[in-house]
């Protein structure tokens, strides 16, 4: 079982109630259906680093070719890859 670590936090009265409410909806304690959330919330967030991550590679591949028909590779990249692959050919 993983180290719980505990705190304590003030709620306004409205807040409290919600989770009074969906603790007795679900039967389980207050303590739960706050973990529940937090697990939920920490599920949907981005991999820690992952952000940086993606932010690193904005950019790697940028050429100085101009544009091809002057459209951006990210409308046709496949026109892009073509062009690739004939310089390769030739």
């Amino acid at each position: 079982m993983a180290t719980m670590h505990r705190f304590q936090m003030c709620l306004p009265h409205d807040l409290h109630q919600f989770l009074v409410r969906k603790a007795e909806r679900d039967g389980v304690s207050v303590a739960e259906v706050i973990r529940r959330l937090v697990i939920r919330e920490s599920a949907d967030a981005p991999a820690a680093g992952a952000i940086e991550y993606a932010l690193e590679l904005v950019g790697m591949c940028s050429g100085p070719e101009p544009l091809r028909d002057d459209v951006p590779v990210s409308e046709r990249p496949d026109m892009y890859l073509a062009d690739a692959i004939l310089s390769v050919e030739d």
